[in-house]
């Protein structure tokens, strides 16, 4: 039996997945490098302002990209003729175009009415950092591209040299520059990306035409993908969100999103199997019962290795919170609860994955409606019980109902829809 999965391990290995996994390890540190890196060097006021930003940027990039990262990974695949692949690609990127054309205007007409900051210096660093979203949502599209055709190495090799560039850009910009050399930076990065994937091949710009009308069933996969996406992502501000309105003490809350900032590390691992795992769970869906199989496998090995890494982190990281960030001490306590969240979240994440190759993304909307509906309630009733310490409790108990919810949804569409 070990036999047998250290041949499965080596052959997901062979596959593509490290590939994956290290160009999204990569994304990771770049992030965490700017944080830090911004933190010190520009001080909280700046740095409060670009968290304002992003935030305010991140959920805009999901209006942009509006779902189609998710229709590429299910419908490219499936697509046998190279020529019908190219078609659906042009058809995203001009929807994808469209779409950033309507939220940047959307964003410059809430800036004149101060929908997002009555700060002028802010309203015009988030006009301009908003520029970034055409650029992002092409990479989104043409990385996903790329996975699709399982050309895992091409893509990674696109997105470690970027990366490492933008790093070295974005720290010589912003101690020169300040916050308008991050800004500047980060732009610089994500169009220096776009030229990369250019380079190689993925061109909007293609001669093969993509006909609306060839297109009109993969809006409805678009779509519960682009609320799935929205509601998931507007649940990981609540928690802070809600704590900010109800807790004083700024203190315990910069400790929780220390470690809310250590888990969002441990996410690249539960969203670098999706990535790779969705093109091949796919692929299989025509013969339902070597899906169901296949999934049934995988889905034991990933839960296996997610308990391996909680248990290693739990050993090791208070450790390494004492002697590199002995000011954070107080972090752990935070970091255990919520590891405990990340294990139940990552453990349906391929229910949700099956759910997309079965074409019932809506069913994965519905679990994130109810799973945020319930996140504001026990935040608001265990932060006024136990502090930030209740935010954190919180997200155990929304991650268990995601469980439940996620495994309920896939068996029950496997049942009705095809008597397994």
């Amino acid at each position: 039996m070990i036999f047998r999965y250290k041949i499965d391990f080596k052959r997901v290995l062979k596959g593509g997945f490290i590939h994956v996994l290290s160009a999204n390890l990569l994304v990771t540190v770049f992030s965490f490098a700017l944080q830090f890196f911004v933190a010190n060097l520009l001080g909280p006021v700046s740095l409060g302002q670009i968290k304002v930003i992003q935030s305010f940027f991140g959920i805009a990039t999901i209006l942009v990209n509006f779902g189609f990262t998710t229709v590429m990974l299910k419908e490219i695949p499936l697509i046998r003729n190279n020529k019908n692949q190219k078609k659906l690609l042009n058809y995203v990127f001009r929807q994808v175009l469209l779409n950033f054309i309507v939220v940047y205007s959307f964003i410059g007409v809430g800036n004149y009415f101060n929908l997002f900051s009555l700060d002028e210096n802010l309203k015009l660093y988030l006009l301009v950092y908003s520029l970034g979203l055409l650029p992002l949502a092409f990479n989104s599209i043409s990385g996903v591209y790329l996975q699709s055709l399982k050309q895992f190495q091409r893509n990674s090799k696109i997105q470690i040299i970027s990366k490492l560039t933008s790093i070295l850009v974005v720290v010589m910009l912003t101690w020169l520059l300040g916050l308008w050399g991050f800004i500047a930076g980060v732009l610089f990065g994500l169009l220096l990306t776009s030229l990369f994937y250019l380079t190689s091949g993925v061109n909007p710009h293609c001669k093969i035409p993509g006909n609306s009308n060839d297109f009109k069933n993969i809006w409805n996969t678009a779509f519960y993908s682009m609320l799935t996406f929205l509601t998931g992502k507007g649940a990981v501000f609540l928690d802070l969100i809600i704590a900010s309105y109800l807790i004083d003490s700024q203190l315990s809350i910069g400790y929780y999103g220390f470690a809310l900032t250590l888990i969002a590390g441990l996410n690249v691992v539960s969203g670098s199997v999706q990535q790779y795992f969705t093109p091949y769970i796919s692929s299989k869906v025509e013969n339902i019962l070597e899906f169901k199989t296949d999934l049934r496998s995988k889905k034991k090995k990933f839960n296996l290795v997610l308990l391996l890494i909680a248990a290693f982190c739990f050993i090791t990281v208070p450790f390494v919170i004492n002697f590199v960030f002995p000011k954070y001490i107080l972090s752990t306590i935070f970091f255990n609860v919520l590891l405990i969240s990340w294990v139940l979240k990552s453990a349906y994440a391929l229910n949700n994955t099956g759910l997309v190759a079965l074409g019932q993304v809506r069913l994965c909307f519905i679990q994130n409606i109810i799973s945020s509906l319930f996140s504001v309630g026990m935040l608001i009733f265990l932060v006024e019980s136990y502090g930030i310490l209740g935010a954190a409790y919180a997200r155990v108990l929304t991650s268990l109902l995601g469980l439940l919810l996620s495994s309920f949804f896939y068996n029950h569409t496997l049942k009705t829809k095809y008597g397994h």
